[in-house]
């Protein structure tokens, strides 16, 4: 189990640290609570305490422990500041420390992650602008701040980053395995529309969940990412690049011209298989009857890039309501993929995937029901292995 230790200062989005200390809680990350005294006034060591299940500090003396900063600091496998103020910023910049979670900080050979929250100006203003430049010199990492509404009631950059993306980050920085690192993906997820008019479409169910988790694995395990999204249930976080598309042929277009920066590819997205023929500019009323659609294939992605790779690593999916694994073992022998991920179509915008990978030359390996974050672990762990074969 990996620790964090969780430095809270007197922002007023201190209690959005409650909200991060459960979701990180929930992916079995141990967090120390450590509040400034003046952040106790915004959220109580019992909230967090309460969340974290372990007790919070606060002051630097407390009985039988009056060496705590050292005691925690060798617990910890990252220190997280989350909010981090101007002033706590300031004071760590110059070498102040005058409380225990500055002395946590400076007595840590940790890596240290700072999210900033405060007032736009504040942020703007360019000491605090040369003591994060300083900071980050010096190897402190930093997440945010974003745009957003203000406690102030202004809008602009300086509120905390989203929980999600620091959540993210910290899992980011203590994952041990690091063996995509200097590898470029480029993952396509989500599915794409094909309009009959301009309100009515051909489309799928598929969420992009799948997709997103696999690109989140690859970038925890030190992979460079790039993302090509069709429509999604999920917001990607910023963290991507990402390039939207609306339909098939954008999807292909934006996949081809991307191939070349790319040493992995994994080809996630419901592309929609057919595309209407005629497509009516204006909406087409429903007092004219019944309607008859006639419908087109569109081009196959994966086939394209058959013809265009050079020494790229390209994952495939397949989906079917029968016969699953004959379906997959057809597709990737047409398609030449070096990796097929084979799932029953229930799965379609699921949280759980039963799902079956296919090697050239291996015998396919078939997986219980699991939570489409732990599959995607499986399919970087097969990704690894391939690549490390091949020196790609």
């Amino acid at each position: 189990m990996k620790t964090v230790v969780l430095g809270v200062t007197a922002s007023i989005a201190a209690y959005k640290s409650l909200e991060l200390t459960r979701e990180l809680v929930k992916r079995n990350i141990k967090i120390i609570p450590i509040l400034t005294p003046e952040a106790k006034h915004f959220v109580t060591p019992l909230s967090l305490e309460s969340l974290a299940s372990h007790k919070t500090y606060s002051d630097f003396f407390t009985e039988n422990e009056s060496i705590i900063h050292i005691t925690i600091m060798n617990e910890a496998d990252l220190v997280a500041i989350i909010p981090a103020t101007a002033n706590f910023i300031g004071k760590l910049a110059h070498g102040i420390v005058d409380n225990l979670l500055l002395g946590i900080v400076f007595a840590s050979d940790k890596p240290v992650l700072i999210a900033p929250a405060m007032n736009k100006r504040m942020w703007q203003n360019p000491i605090l602008s040369e003591n994060v430049k300083k900071l980050k010199k010096l190897g402190y990492k930093f997440v945010g701040p974003t745009h957003g509404s203000l406690a102030c009631k202004e809008e602009g950059i300086g509120r905390l980053e989203e929980i999600d993306i620091i959540v993210e980050e910290i899992q980011t920085i203590i994952e041990d395995k690091k063996d995509l690192k200097g590898k470029k993906f480029l993952i396509t997820l989500g599915r794409t529309k094909e309009y009959l008019d301009p309100v009515r479409y051909i489309s799928n169910d598929s969420s992009g969940r799948f997709g997103l988790e696999i690109a989140k694995v690859a970038r925890r395990r030190g992979a460079e990412v790039s993302i090509i999204a069709g429509y999604t249930d999920i917001k990607i976080p910023s963290l991507f690049p990402c390039k939207r598309v609306n339909n098939t042929q954008e999807m292909e277009k934006e996949t081809l011209k991307s191939l070349k920066n790319a040493n992995i590819v994994i080809m996630n997205a419901a592309c929609s298989d057919f595309t209407p023929k005629n497509v009516s500019k204006d909406k087409i009323k429903k007092d004219k009857g019944d309607l008859t659609v006639s419908l087109k294939r569109t081009k196959d992605i994966l086939s394209l890039i058959k013809t265009k790779r050079k020494k790229q690593l390209i994952v495939g999916f397949s989906l079917d309501t029968k016969d699953t694994l004959k379906s997959a073992e057809k597709k990737m022998k047409e398609k030449g993929v070096d990796i097929m991920v084979a799932n029953p179509a229930i799965t379609v915008g699921r949280e759980n995937v039963k799902m079956i990978i296919l090697r050239k030359g291996k015998s396919a390996q078939r997986f219980n029901e699991m939570l489409k974050s732990t599959a995607a672990e499986k399919i970087i762990d097969t990704v690894v292995s391939v690549v490390q074969k091949k020196n790609i």
